[in-house]
């Protein structure tokens, strides 16, 4: 009996293990500026509003952006919340199909004592394909005539989101019959 609830709760523990998995991609920016390196996105879609509100439901929240940019360090910057900047760090693998969107990702470069060398907003991205995404985008930052400056963004998928299938969820769902039916024997032999 012992036997069975401890596989029932292996199988359980796996199964959620599975699930909360985050996405990692490489991504790639050519085109006036360079840069590279890796994001990782949350597994479970972030909803979102305003002009992508045909989306909501298909984003994914940044929780990094690393690799180097203009010859330096990135990450994730804070978003102050005001002009020039609107970033939500919000990454649509779907989006407007068959086109692909980054509802701003906000990242700073950093010089070689840590600090803040510049804010840069990656927005805008277009076109997907069937083997990664290749999209036409825009940085901007303060300084650039115009607000921002087009380049290319490319990104492919290391690690895609983990969402439990079919079978896990027979497997968790017999699970918890086990365990369920081992109890149940338990209370039946403890009657007679």
């Amino acid at each position: 009996m012992r036997r069975i609830l401890g596989v029932a709760g292996m199988l359980i523990v796996c199964a959620f293990a599975g699930a909360t998995q985050a996405a990692v991609y490489t991504w790639k920016i050519t085109g006036g500026f360079t840069g590279a390196g890796t994001f990782t996105t949350e597994n479970t879609p972030s909803d979102s509003s305003g002009a992508d509100s045909p989306n909501t439901g298909l984003a994914y929240l940044l929780t990094s952006f690393t690799g180097t940019f203009a010859g330096k360090a990135v990450k994730l910057a804070p978003n102050p919340g005001a002009a020039p900047y609107f970033a939500n760090d919000l990454f649509y693998p779907t989006g407007y199909y068959p086109f692909v969107d980054l509802d701003g990702i906000l990242f700073e470069t950093l010089t070689n004592a840590g600090a803040v060398a510049q804010i840069y907003n990656l927005f805008d991205s277009q076109t997907c394909g069937a083997n990664g995404c290749a999209e036409v985008a825009r940085i901007g930052y303060p300084g650039i005539p115009g607000g921002s400056k087009a380049v290319t963004f490319s990104f492919t998928t290391v690690t895609p989101p983990s969402v439990p299938e079919p079978a896990t969820w027979a497997l968790m769902i017999g699970g918890f019959g086990l365990a369920g039916a081992a109890l149940r024997r338990r209370r039946g032999l403890r009657a007679a």
